[in-house]
């Protein structure tokens, strides 16, 4: 059974969609390059060592 069904009693359909869009963040998370940054992004250093962590 889904995670999603089980736990929060969705529907198969939502669940559904909700893991296709969880696979699309991954997948658009797995695209940003850690080694660039913005310059004047104050956060720049923990937003890459957060990524690292993926």
């Amino acid at each position: 059974m889904n995670y999603w069904v089980k736990k929060y009693n969705f529907s198969e359909h939502i669940a559904s969609k909700i893991d296709e869009n969880i696979a699309e963040f991954y997948n658009m998370l797995s695209k940003i390059d850690v080694s660039k940054c913005v310059k004047d992004n104050h956060e720049c250093e923990k937003i890459k060592a957060d990524l690292k962590k993926i």
